[in-house]
């Protein structure tokens, strides 16, 4: 009990020493939230990178196997003299129509 009667008649004594402590605390709460910020705001940039190269890395492989797609079904069309017609009544189906 002592202490504590002590200690609050110090601190009543030396309002600039509590007003230090409060500005170091203010201080290092300061700091800490920004240098808290600066971590995430760069591990976002750094995230935002990696992942615009991956979705980049992703329409090249899209863009190949369409290409492949595409390739393939000209082949199989050339092979077969596949020709696109309109339907007419008069005329024979084929069988791969």
């Amino acid at each position: 009990m002592e202490l504590i009667l002590k200690k609050t008649v110090y601190q009543a004594r030396n309002p600039i020493l509590s007003y230090i402590k409060q500005r170091v605390l203010l201080k290092y709460i300061l700091v800490t939230s920004v240098t808290i910020g600066f971590v995430f705001t760069l591990l976002y940039f750094w995230l935002s990178h990696q992942e615009k190269e991956l979705i980049m890395e992703q329409v090249k492989k899209q863009t190949v196997i369409l290409h492949r797609q595409i390739v393939l079904t000209r082949v199989w069309v050339s092979d077969h003299n596949y020709v696109l017609v309109k339907k007419q009544e008069n005329r024979p189906v084929k069988s791969f129509l």
